[in-house]
């Protein structure tokens, strides 16, 4: 799958988020809180087409949903993973579609965590935002010709600027 191509926005998102929401609340429980993040989480506005998952998680137990994800198919990365934030992704293919999911723990109380649900919520709640993002990510999947680290260079200003809203 190519990862750094723009795509419009696409409301099968928000089912694949639910689907996934439901094979892990079969898993998991309801001892942890799930969050649609990232792109596919903001009605309008385009970006990789991957479904961003945030999974938060009572202090001290981040390690013991590792083996339990991969049970549901998620590879963990570990070079994408920090003591504080997990990373996990999983794949779908058959001829009909392509689809990739990021899975992200964090701690509850987490600023990173907030951080991601607050920026998704700031885009929401400001739509002349989404349309500048958007543009941001257009040309950043351009210029950026596969290279991720260029694609995220290229966007974190933008991500700055919102994140200092945050308090």
């Amino acid at each position: 799958m190519e990862k750094y191509i723009y795509r419009e926005y696409n409301p099968i998102y928000a089912s694949y988020y639910k689907l996934e929401l439901g094979l892990l609340r079969a898993r998991l429980g309801r001892n942890v809180k799930i969050e649609h993040i990232g792109s596919t989480a903001v009605l309008g506005l385009g970006g990789k087409g991957i479904v961003d998952i945030l999974l938060i998680v009572k202090k001290g137990s981040l390690f013991l949903y590792k083996g339990m994800l991969e049970e549901l198919g998620f590879e963990f990365r570990e070079t994408a993973s920090t003591n504080k934030r997990y990373f996990f992704r999983k794949d779908y293919y058959s001829e009909e579609i392509e689809r990739r999911l990021h899975l992200h723990i964090v701690e509850e109380d987490s600023v990173e965590g907030k951080k991601m649900i607050f920026f998704r919520d700031y885009l929401i709640e400001h739509p002349e935002k989404i349309i500048e993002y958007a543009e941001l990510k257009k040309k950043a999947a351009l210029e950026a010709k596969g290279n991720g680290e260029k694609y995220r260079e290229i966007k974190q200003a933008f991500i700055d600027e919102i994140n200092s809203f945050f308090s």
